[in-house]
């Protein structure tokens, strides 16, 4: 199956669910009239997007409450390996919860096979040892993410963002629509909009058949309000979703 084929699948069943223009309502979901010689709002987030892949390490069957500082320790003891991954360019972006979650961390690989990104989370120490577990999922997201990390090695601070999750609810479906063609086009126009309001860091649809159907990053006031604007929305009302939001810290050279 070709490469568009595989993604105007996943654009059009993720986009029409799992789009994250529910985070922000106050967003008008309106379309506008599409002429010949314009792009569908559709074709223009496609052109946006990337192929990655998305590591999420979550607590292991031997995590503890001393595990935070051993996995620090562990991180500090293989920053040269991890600074290496960074140059080549192969590791392109880190997400660090900052809360109380069985999500612990998340890393974004770039220009590695699936298969490559699951064998350097696997030989983890970390993951070795129990202390956390490690998934893999292949992600079209939009472009640009780590560009500036590789860029000049140094020490970085860390902003605050919002990692959501959206996750297949109770009335999760991928049967057809009459008006499934108007909706993909009136989220990926509302996408568009967050992206360039600044609002949207990260937008990334996960391939396959995954429970986890959307990965983004989100520059909000705070967790409450995402969560608040998150519930709102019909996606999340209708229980196609469910939705998990996490603050997270982020280097800066991370988002674009």
């Amino acid at each position: 199956m070709s490469r568009e084929v595989i993604m105007l699948k996943l654009l059009f069943y993720t986009l029409l669910l799992a789009l994250p223009a529910a985070i922000l309502c106050s967003i008008a979901l309106s379309t506008p009239p599409v002429q010949d010689e314009q792009k569908r709002p559709v074709q223009v987030l496609f052109g946006s997007l990337t192929e990655y892949h998305v590591g999420v390490f979550k607590t292991g069957p031997k995590w503890s409450s001393a595990s935070e500082k051993e996995i620090h320790a562990l991180v500090k003891k293989n920053a040269k390996h991890l600074e290496a991954l960074v140059k080549s360019g192969t590791l392109v972006g880190v997400a660090e919860v900052a809360e109380v979650s069985d999500w612990k961390l998340i890393v974004f690989f770039k220009g590695e096979s699936e298969q490559v990104a699951r064998e350097i989370l696997q030989g983890a120490t970390a993951v070795k040892e129990g202390l956390l577990t490690a998934d893999v999922y292949t992600v079209w997201g939009t472009r640009g993410l780590g560009e500036e990390l590789n860029k000049e090695m140094k020490q970085r601070n860390k902003a605050t963002y919002y990692l959501t999750i959206l996750s297949k609810g109770k009335a999760w479906t991928e049967k057809p629509g009459a008006d499934k063609a108007l909706l993909v086009d009136a989220h990926a126009s509302n996408v568009l909009k967050l992206k360039d309001a600044g609002v949207l860091k990260f937008y990334g649809a996960v391939e396959g058949s995954s429970g986890i159907r959307n990965i983004s990053i989100v520059s909000a006031k705070s967790a409450e309000d995402v969560k608040t604007k998150l519930a709102a929305g019909p996606l999340i009302q209708k229980e196609w979703f469910v939705a998990k939001v996490l603050t997270c810290r982020i280097a800066e050279g991370t988002l674009p």
